[in-house]
């Protein structure tokens, strides 16, 4: 994979772009390529451009890189045959509903999971940090239930992360990233068997 960084790269970065989009040309099928193009759009945050050829895979394009490449495709009035010759997709291939909804701008489970992800595990970390200052300030004060105290935060912070993880491991299901998802589901199981173990005891 090409490394995108610093200015002196920016020529063999271009080059590299150039060489995967004449494989396309010559190869619509050849998915190696394809993948390499559109994970150096997506380190350079061209959003339009990663959602434009990683199309023609399914799974591969966030919602939010089909939904810039959907209004790229608005913005220059291009219709179905067109945007098949903008990324170069292999001949007979299909767009699923769901990618359809993207470049149209309707988000549906997978582009709330997208957007809500972030917020969640944002919450997971407010929730571990509130936990500390807990247990910590109840320490301080000489509280004589300490061991409550922390069992009690560590129950809420096991309890939003298996949350958390659950909405990933949909996610990941969602986008028919099965590894991903057996990886998170395996996650969530687990905090919700020691979420049991911290009720009980």
């Amino acid at each position: 994979m090409t490394q995108l960084g610093g200015p002196s790269n920016e020529a063999d970065d271009r080059s590299r772009i150039t060489e995967l989009k004449a494989r396309l040309t010559e190869d619509p099928d050849d998915e190696e390529a394809r993948r390499e193009l559109v994970e150096n759009y997506r380190a350079r945050r061209h959003l339009d451009q990663a959602g434009r050829y990683g199309i023609a895979i399914d799974g591969l394009p966030t919602v939010s890189e089909l939904r810039a490449y959907g209004a790229m495709l608005r913005g220059i009035g291009a219709d179905d045959d067109r945007m098949r010759v903008l990324s170069r997709l292999p001949e007979g291939t299909s767009i699923s509903p769901q990618t359809r909804d993207a470049l149209d701008g309707k988000t549906g489970g997978e582009g709330f999971l997208e957007y809500a992800l972030p917020v969640v595990w944002m919450l997971v970390v407010f929730a571990i940090l509130a936990a500390l200052f807990v247990t910590f300030f109840s320490a301080l004060s000489g509280s004589r239930d300490v061991h409550g105290v922390a069992v009690t935060c560590t129950l809420v912070v096991v309890i939003c992360a298996g949350l958390a993880s659950a909405l990933t491991a949909t996610w990941a299901a969602v986008r028919k990233s099965w590894r991903s998802f057996m990886i998170w589901g395996l996650i969530a199981a687990t905090l919700l068997i020691v979420t049991f173990v911290l009720v009980l005891s």
